[in-house]
């Protein structure tokens, strides 16, 4: 967990431990800061999960990435050397739905069948604070 940039987004923005201190019906702070910041630890967790299960990127059909932003998308694409067409963007459809975001991304992979069985996928998402989490799938 790397939490240099914990208190850049807070709900209640007086922060949970306070909440029984305040009026807290719609409060949220966000401070905008530079989310490329996780980019680095995701790719080091997608290459050692790679690597754990003697796979390269070429493997995997499908990349159901943290839809927080599309440059983050990109540039994890490009430092996976995969196309981005594997790594599908849904944030303008649904918007930002948080950590859950790569199964979202999943849902629509299987609406639009870009997925089906027997293929590998790694998911990857990132969560305030912050936490990064890989996971590999054979659907």
């Amino acid at each position: 967990m790397q939490t240099s940039v914990i208190d850049n987004s807070l709900f209640p923005a007086c922060g949970l431990s306070n909440i029984h201190r305040h009026d807290v019906s719609s409060q949220v702070r966000f401070t905008p800061f530079d989310d490329a910041i996780c980019i680095t630890t995701a790719y080091e967790s997608i290459r050692l999960l790679l690597s754990r299960n003697n796979l390269v990127p070429a493997d995997i059909k499908g990349f159901m990435f943290s839809q927080f932003s599309i440059d983050n998308i990109r540039l994890l694409c490009k430092a996976l050397d995969v196309d981005q067409d594997k790594a599908l963007f849904i944030g303008d459809k649904y918007g930002y739905t948080a950590t859950n975001s790569p199964f979202v991304a999943f849902y629509e992979a299987l609406e639009r069948k870009k997925v089906t069985r027997g293929d590998l996928l790694i998911f990857w998402s990132v969560g305030a604070g912050w936490q990064s989490t890989a996971l590999l799938m054979k659907y």
